[in-house]
């Protein structure tokens, strides 16, 4: 009986490592479209064009059907299918990037950039953007015009899975958050680089180059202010 127990154990262990093995994407040489393989065997074979890209959540983005320049529609041909190869959010998209926190980025024909989930429901912004990047740390990196008295031209923000600017646009760059801080450049004659919190916060002073703006962050995270904002964070987010 131990050893049936033992035969059933291995057994379920080995389904599970199975199933959680990584899809990959492919390239097949002769026609150059795209599929996916599951430890080394074609799950999904070659349809795809143009660089289909990774599963995320148990969905991938891809191209289906071909652009014709004489059909503006057709270039809205990104959709998102099922580790079965099934079509679950049908092709209406002209950008569709990986979910993550549950919503992935698409650019749509009719409202532009916004946030999609599983289901396909789209999620409007609050804010017209030319730009809008992946979820990462609860924010996404998006990028818009602004024309304002001091300022003026593309500026760098962020927002949040509900499509509500958290962070306002003020920056020349905004890269992805990591472990709560992100680098951010700024529009200053003095200074080009400052590290900002989850909340917008700076939280360090200007730096004129990088090696200056790391020097910055490994500081403040020393503080009595920067260890409990981490605590906070590692509390938050569970790293």
């Amino acid at each position: 009986m131990k050893r049936v127990l033992l035969a059933f154990t291995l057994l379920f262990i080995s389904l599970c490592s199975l199933s959680a093995q990584k899809i990959v994407r492919f390239e097949d040489e002769l026609s150059g479209l795209y599929g996916y393989k599951q430890q080394g065997m074609v799950i999904i074979e070659p349809q795809f064009i143009d660089a289909a890209k990774e599963f995320s959540e148990g969905l991938a983005a891809v191209k289906i059907g071909k652009t014709d320049i004489y059909n503006p529609d057709s270039f809205y041909n990104w959709g998102y299918i099922d580790i079965k190869g099934n079509i679950v959010i049908k092709p209406q998209f002209y950008e569709a990037h990986d979910f993550s926190d549950g919503v992935a980025s698409v650019n749509t024909k009719e409202e532009g950039w916004g946030f999609i989930n599983h289901n396909g429901e789209f999620i409007k912004l609050d804010k017209s953007v030319t730009y809008l990047g992946i979820v990462r740390e609860g924010l996404a990196p998006f990028r818009c015009e602004v024309n304002t008295v001091l300022t003026r031209g593309a500026r760098w923000g962020a927002m949040n899975k509900e499509g509500h600017t958290v962070i306002a646009p003020i920056y020349l760059n905004m890269p992805y958050f990591e472990s709560g801080f992100a680098l951010v450049e700024i529009d200053n004659h003095i200074a080009d680089y400052v590290y900002i919190n989850l909340h917008g916060e700076e939280i360090s002073k200007y730096a004129s180059d990088l090696s200056e703006a790391k020097r910055l962050l490994k500081f403040y995270k020393k503080t009595e202010k920067g260890k409990a904002y981490m605590l906070w964070y590692n509390e938050t987010y569970g790293k």
